[in-house]
């Protein structure tokens, strides 16, 4: 079994990256759209470090389960059906223009989310020795 530590090391860096995209974006919206528009793009940022929490802190059981391709397709779909759960209930709910930039910020930092994931989850398998048949 896996210990905490690499866990936690590994949600740092996702959280840290998607607040790295929050920065870069944070600007461009600000001007083109308005100060108040920064809170729907925290929000998107949000609801893509969620299912990546669950992800990254779910794939220890499926590794010692010898099941990691499984952990990485079940990863995907439960991280897709969460960001599209929220953006329907943000695109049912709202009827102004920050529908956009939270489909916008979503599908940026659903991106990054699945760069950076995809990147520790493989660099964690890599670390591991291989197992024989």
């Amino acid at each position: 079994m896996r210990e905490v530590k690499p866990v936690l090391f590994q949600l740092v860096w996702l959280g840290l990256s998607l607040a790295a995209a929050w920065l870069v974006l944070s600007l461009p919206v600000a001007f083109l759209v308005g100060e108040s528009s920064l809170g729907w793009l925290a929000m998107a940022a949000a609801a893509c470090f969620l299912p990546g929490c669950l992800v990254l802190s779910l794939q220890p059981m499926w590794q010692s389960a010898g099941a990691a391709g499984f952990g990485a397709m079940s990863g995907a779909v439960l991280r897709i059906v969460f960001v599209a759960a929220i953006m329907l209930v943000v695109a049912v709910t709202r009827r102004d223009v920050a529908v956009l930039v939270f489909a916008f910020g979503l599908s940026v930092f659903y991106l990054v989310a699945l760069l950076v994931e995809t990147l520790l989850v493989v660099q964690d398998l890599d670390r591991r020795p291989a197992q024989r048949v």
